[in-house]
């Protein structure tokens, strides 16, 4: 990356060093075309077209210090301080969990199921999202679905502000958060909810250092600890959701990998419990009926 130089040229040395870190050359390309759009202003279109003029040698600099941070694993979202999700970008502030791509197969299984009961119903749908995170999921729904009311509950204060922040970025009102534990805030429910969304920890403890660098070494193990058997949190969901949902209500949680038939074991008290795979036929997201 020496000046001077084309922005297409520094495209294409930054997914060349990119590829070094990641070894995977779809990832790089992503990441790469990322972080000029954001430095440069511009989207890869116009890049590539040569319809931007050359980096100032600060630009360049700046996605050098881009680079070196990836060099030691730092996730992208936390160096750029946002990422993209489901027709939307997100802030990520450090120690929030990074919205994931598998994630929107519950946006997508949460949007089909209030559209459906819209055409029986006119009335407000009432959302509650647990472990909300930055906010992504309740708000990517919100966005997609009109006449959504709704709350957001987060045990973490980053995460709550963070997720307050992209409310106030998206201009949606109908949504608030709290910053309160799962169980107290299911153990004190005083309403009901048409749906009850949830991505909660469910990596097992001693897992968590084994996994790749940008989330055992950067991310916040409270948002990735699932217990022993990563299996704590359905637990919770499993005892206590079922007093938050109406009559026509439904839970629509993320799952881990292989996590299917101890799932299956938990809610064996519900009245119906699906699974809906990811496009690798992976079970991701539980559907459990009260």
């Amino acid at each position: 990356m020496n000046t001077p130089c084309t922005a297409k040229k520094l495209l294409f040395d930054v997914d060349e060093a990119l590829e070094e870190i990641l070894g995977e050359s779809r990832s790089a390309a992503q990441e790469a075309r990322a972080i000029l759009e954001h430095v440069l202003k511009t989207d890869v279109v116009k890049i590539l077209a040569d319809l931007v003029g050359n980096p100032s040698p600060e630009q360049i600099d700046k996605i050098r210090e881009i680079v070196d941070e990836r060099k030691r694993r730092k996730p992208l979202a936390y160096i750029l301080g946002n990422t993209w999700f489901y027709n939307n970008s997100f802030f990520v502030t450090d120690g929030v969990l990074v919205p994931r791509p598998e994630t929107e197969i519950l946006v997508d299984e949460a949007v089909r199921f209030i559209k459906s009961h819209k055409k029986h119903n006119s009335v407000e749908i009432k959302v509650l999202d647990l472990y909300t995170g930055s906010g992504n999921v309740i708000l990517s729904i919100t966005d997609e679905c009109e006449a959504i009311i709704g709350t957001g509950v987060d045990s973490d204060k980053g995460a709550i502000s963070c997720a307050e922040k992209n409310r106030t970025a998206l201009r949606i009102n109908s949504i608030d958060f709290r910053c309160i534990d799962t169980a107290e805030f299911l153990n004190s429910i005083s309403i009901t909810f048409d749906l009850i969304t949830a991505n909660p920890p469910y990596i097992p403890t001693l897992d968590i250092s084994s996994l790749q660098p940008e989330i055992s070494l950067f991310e916040n193990p409270r948002a990735l600890d699932g217990g022993r058997d990563g299996l704590d949190h359905f637990r919770i969901l499993a005892l206590n959701a079922k007093k938050g949902l109406g009559s026509d209500g439904i839970l629509l949680s993320e799952i881990g990998i292989d996590q299917k038939e101890p799932i299956s074991d938990l809610f064996s008290g519900w009245t119906g419990v699906q699974f809906i795979d990811d496009l690798n036929g992976i079970p991701r997201v539980l559907r459990a009926i009260p």
